[in-house]
């Protein structure tokens, strides 16, 4: 894989996939840049070992209308997804955009994303491996992330068929100046530009395979949806709820349209694997985790289940409540009860339950 194509104002990258089709996320996060007036496409074509294999295109836009916004109040940071069909199970394909420009079709992003296998691997074939990562703080991290997903991508025994990114890809709470009131223009500045930030120092991870992306706190703030301690970074957000109303708008703009992040969404590799995603931060209040037509698809999974599954989220399950300042699952006793039974459920009956969530909340630094 080459980064022969990269355009350091614009972000593509495969947001979620199946075994027949792929969703491909292309965007700014930059406010300056205009949005594009003229046609584009994807081109895309399955990497193998045959180098004259013909791309196949898809339309992608047609005018400046057809883009959608980051932060659609302030029509600021546009983007486009577009789901690509007719793929085959378990192929890599590199995906490129290309516009219009003076008549020419010209490349201006690309991506890699793998479809999913129709069933697990026998005894013997390639493994199927799962990425779990969590918790990317940028600073001092000097591109180590993006390296080594390069890298472990370029290896064909370790590159993962599936990613799950479980919050705290973005803190969007660290830094912001003490003592300090922002105005809603400076929010949606300190947003987009905390997304550029990470969005540019992830780039090696996120064009590598497809990203399903869930929220953990520090996507809004730190114990949301509480009220965060009274640090000095934090005594705006904690004291004056309007503020902390303005913050959140923003910060839930840029998870549902960026992150592409979902309340819970279902992956069957066949009838040997099923993986549960629940996002149990984006939607969550103070008296439940998810609103509960969505917490019960969680429980209906689970009891449905006839191969093993794996239940994927951002918090550890097995852990008491939380001491104050930073709420766990346990301390929403009614549906964290339910959840527990759903996992005795599951363990009893004659098949494996795994769960994958971060191990701490410690910033991933790769070395």
């Amino acid at each position: 894989m080459d980064d022969e194509i990269i355009n350091p104002l614009f972000m593509m990258y495969s947001t979620e996939c199946d075994q027949y089709s792929a969703q491909i996320w292309f965007g700014t996060f930059f406010p300056f840049v205009p949005k594009l007036s003229t046609k584009t496409r994807i081109s895309y074509k399955p990497i193998n070992d045959r180098p004259y294999t013909r791309s196949v295109t898809t339309k992608f836009t047609e005018k400046a209308s057809d883009w959608q916004f980051v932060l659609p109040a302030a029509k600021q940071a546009w983007y486009q997804r577009k789901v690509v069909g007719g793929l085959q199970p378990g192929i890599e394909y590199i995906f490129t955009l290309q516009a219009l420009i003076k008549n020419k079709w010209q490349s201006l992003s690309q991506c890699y994303a793998t479809t999913l296998p129709e069933k697990l691997p026998a005894t013997g074939d390639d493994s199927f491996t799962v990425s779990l990562s969590s918790c990317f703080y940028e600073d001092n991290d000097e591109g180590r992330v993006s390296k080594t997903f390069k890298k472990l991508y370029s290896n064909k025994e370790n590159k993962p068929n599936l990613k799950f990114i479980v919050g705290d890809i973005v803190y969007a709470d660290i830094g912001i100046p003490a003592l300090t009131r922002l105005s809603t223009k400076e929010i949606r500045g300190w947003f987009l530009n905390a997304y550029a930030t990470n969005f540019k120092a992830l780039r090696g991870m996120l064009r590598r395979g497809s990203n399903f992306i869930i929220t953990d706190d520090h996507e809004f703030y730190n114990d949301y949806p509480f009220k965060p301690s009274k640090l000095p970074t934090l005594i705006a957000l904690a004291t004056i709820d309007g503020y902390r109303s303005t913050w959140t708008k923003v910060a839930k703009n840029c998870a549902s349209n960026a992150l592409n992040t979902f309340a819970t969404r279902f992956i069957n590799i066949g009838k040997d694997l099923s993986f549960c995603i629940a996002d149990l931060r984006y939607l969550r209040t103070k008296d439940k985790l998810l609103p509960e037509r969505y917490f019960n698809n969680i429980l209906v999974w689970a009891k449905k289940l006839k191969c093993p599954g794996v239940l994927v989220v951002p918090q550890l399950v097995m852990r008491g409540k939380g001491d104050g300042y930073d709420h766990n699952l346990a301390d929403y006793k009614t549906q964290y009860s339910s959840l527990i039974k759903a996992r005795i459920l599951v363990i009893s009956a004659p098949h494996q339950f795994m769960q994958l969530m971060p191990s701490e909340y410690k910033p991933l630094q790769a070395s």
